[in-house]
Formats: C-alpha cells, structure tokens, sequence
C-alpha cells in the first residue's frame, strides 16, 4: 500500500513552534557536541588511569556516576583534578545525551495511506491536517491509564473476582468524574458566554481540547481528593445528626 509520510514538530507535550530544518540543525549541532564531549572523556580517563598506576599500585576503576560512594582519597592534588574532570565531562555528556532525547521525542511522523495515482505533494497541507487530526483524538489511551493508575484499587490475592471488582469500581468512579468534569466545563462555557458544544466548530469531527482551553480543571488526583473529602465529611455529619 502506498502512502505519505508526514512528519510534525512539537505537536505533543511542547510549547515550542520550531521547523524541521531548526531541529535538524539542532540534532547535528547536538551530536556534533556528544562526540566531542566522549573523545574528551575517554581521554581524561586514559591520563587519570595513567597517572594513578605511577603514584599508586593498587588497581582503580574508572570513574563514573554510579550510586556507589565516589573516592574521595588522592595521591595529590593533580589526581583529584583529573578526578574531577572525568566526572565533570560524564555529566557534560549526560545532559547531552538527555537534549538529545528530547530532539528524538519532539518529531513524530504519521503514515498517511494513499489513493491510487494521488500525489501528496500537490496538497500537503491536507495530509498535515489528516496527521494533526489524529493528534485531536479522544484519548482513550489516557482514560484506560487513568483507570488503572489512579481509579483502581489496588488489590493482592488469587481470586480474579477481586480484581474485576476493583477494575469495575475505578471505572465507575472514573466515569463520574466525566460527568463531573463536563457539568464543570458547561458552567464555564456559560459564563464566558462561549459555544456550548463539545466539538471543533471549524473540523466538526475533532473534539474539543478542554484542557488546553481551560485552565485548572479538576485533574483525576484532585477529583479523587475532594470525592474523599465530601464522603468523610457526609459520614461524619451523619454520625452527628444520630448522636444528637
């Protein structure tokens, strides 16, 4: 089958609108930084094996960021500095190597399948769009994790009913905070007067980014944090009310 690849840039979890050219530039810039940095590490590590087997004759690993305690104990004082140059230069790298994942993360390409003798490139920006609408998907994959890491209760044992029960207890706690959340996003919409509707007025099929256009939404933690709240403080006055 044939099909059109389309690369965006920045399109999740970023703020930035940079090109593809800029990223380019950036990874080689990064890279070229990354080789840099190994050949001088591995050359501070060769002179700090060298000059420790003149002063010393007891072996000595080479340096690094382990969890382990660092050595703290030197022949003298240029020992201790190429010490430190190694450990300077592995964290040097380090960083690197994190901006470098970051570079990697920020372009995701999509697949974008292909009608027969159609050309991509006489309209690219509808195939952008084809990438970008799928980025404006309902995002079930966060709900279903969700469920599982913050709804559900976690539970030990060999019964299976246990767990279903659990599973079906967050699902059900997860869908009240749906109906809690939108009943949320309507008052506000009212407020400022804005469109009702849950959908994209421009690209009807897409739904609408309420997290982006809103700001301090309840998020599940919080919503689960106040649902405990309420329930103590009901259970309590009911206590109370029996008491008395």
């Amino acid at each position: 089958m044939s099909y059109a690849c389309v690369a965006l840039i920045d399109e999740y979890r970023s703020k930035k609108q940079r090109s593809l050219d800029e990223i380019r530039a950036q990874a080689k810039e990064t890279q070229a930084s990354i080789d840099k940095t190994t050949r001088a590490m591995h050359d501070a590590q060769a002179e700090y094996l060298k000059y420790h087997s003149r002063k010393s004759k007891k072996p000595v690993a080479v340096p690094s960021l382990g969890r382990g305690r660092q050595r703290w104990k030197f022949a003298d004082g240029k020992e201790k500095q190429l010490f430190r140059e190694c450990m300077d230069l592995q964290r040097e790298l380090k960083r690197l190597e994190k901006k470098k994942s970051s570079i990697i993360s920020s372009v995701v390409f999509f697949a974008v399948s292909l009608r027969v003798n159609e050309d991509p490139t006489k309209d690219s920006e509808t195939f952008i769009s084809f990438a970008k609408d799928y980025h404006s998907r309902w995002g079930i994959e966060n709900d279903i994790k969700t469920i599982k890491h913050v709804f559900r209760r976690h539970v030990h044992g060999r019964k299976p009913i246990k767990r279903q029960l659990a599973i079906v207890q967050g699902m059900i706690i997860h869908d009240y905070r749906k109906v809690a959340r939108k009943a949320e996003i309507m008052t506000r919409l009212r407020a400022i007067k804005s469109p009702t509707i849950s959908w994209n007025l421009k690209r009807p099929w897409n739904r609408r980014k309420f997290g982006k256009e809103m700001s301090n939404l309840h998020s599940p933690v919080r919503f689960l944090i106040t649902t405990w709240c309420y329930a103590i403080t009901l259970t309590i006055t009911d206590k109370l009310k029996d008491e008395f």
